[in-house]
């Protein structure tokens, strides 16, 4: 009897857990927030996109796997890319 009442209390517990959360995301202040963040990811894929045609930072190369030490190079300039757009 104990190990019932017990297991009802924590199921009445993590249902009342999960309505709350799901209030929480489908609350009108946190798809504000997703817009936000959709809005700032697309700016910067945008300035990123226009900064690696503008400079010719990464070239695209002809057809082929790149060798290990061109793909560590061409991470480092994306990432310089990136921290440059940032500052």
């Amino acid at each position: 009897m104990e190990t019932k009442i017990h297991f009802t209390v924590k199921v009445l517990c993590t249902v009342f857990i999960f309505y709350r959360l799901w209030l929480f995301i489908f609350s009108r202040q946190v798809y504000d927030e997703w817009e936000k963040v959709y809005r700032m990811m697309r700016f910067v894929r945008i300035k990123l996109w226009n900064t690696v045609k503008s400079t010719g930072a990464i070239k695209r190369k002809k057809p082929g796997k790149a060798q290990g030490g061109e793909k560590r190079q061409w991470r480092q300039k994306r990432h310089r890319v990136l921290l440059q757009m940032m500052t």
